[in-house]
């Protein structure tokens, strides 16, 4: 964090990426830094045990939240059946556990099937040459290929009622699940369009409408 934190650059990771922003001039320190955590993690045990205890006070804050309640219904909701629709629970988390995350690693943080995406003041040349001093080193192949279960659409409309006693304010949620890919030529057209309605800022219709002609709060 430190070596991150010296070149103001910011290095992160998720299940299944890992992501580094920082300036041109700093990009061989980051990407030693970032190739360095990708190919050889070791997740210590007080690290592991600390970060569960972190998300078993996380679940407790969420009972009385509304909208990570709301967030996590709609999951339910929308994906029953499938890994979009698994939301963290206290009997999940008490499955984690040092020895399975490092066997998750070795399986999943492999080349095969990996893509690297780079944007920035930087060629094409200076990319396959830094990718190639940084990753030309990483090896391993996918253990198995995930089959993810088909999407099960909703028959028939529902309403989902979460009864919150003291909370602040109602969330509403309008939604529903589509089968599409990221390279669908309707993909970013939907995007569009669902931000048009009502999704992810407050230029949108829905809160045009609640705001400025209602003057409803939220």
């Amino acid at each position: 964090d430190l070596e991150i934190d010296y070149i103001g650059a910011r290095l992160s990771a998720t299940k299944n990426s890992l992501y580094l922003s920082c300036l041109t001039k700093h990009m061989d320190k980051g990407l030693s830094l970032m190739s360095d955590i990708l190919m050889n993690s070791n997740f210590p045990k007080s690290e592991v045990d600390r970060i569960i205890k972190k998300n078993e006070s996380n679940l407790i804050a969420l009972k009385s939240d509304a909208n990570s309640i709301a967030e996590n219904v709609q999951s339910i909701a929308n994906f029953p059946w499938h890994p979009y629709g698994e939301v963290m629970t206290s009997s999940s988390l008490k499955n984690i556990n040092q020895e399975n995350i490092i066997k998750y690693y070795k399986e999943n943080f492999v080349p095969q099937g990996a893509y690297l995406v780079v944007v920035g003041d930087i060629t094409k040349e200076k990319v396959l040459s830094v990718s190639s001093k940084y990753f030309g080193k990483w090896s391993g192949n996918l253990k198995k290929e995930t089959k993810l279960s088909n999407l099960s659409l909703p028959e028939a409309n529902r309403v989902i009622f979460v009864k919150k006693p003291g909370a602040v304010q109602s969330v509403i949620k309008i939604t529903f699940p589509i089968e599409i890919k990221p390279n669908s030529e309707d993909y970013l057209k939907l995007k569009v369009l669902n931000n048009v309605l009502g999704g992810g800022s407050f230029g949108n219709r829905l809160m045009q409408n609640l705001r400025e002609d209602k003057a409803y709060t939220y």
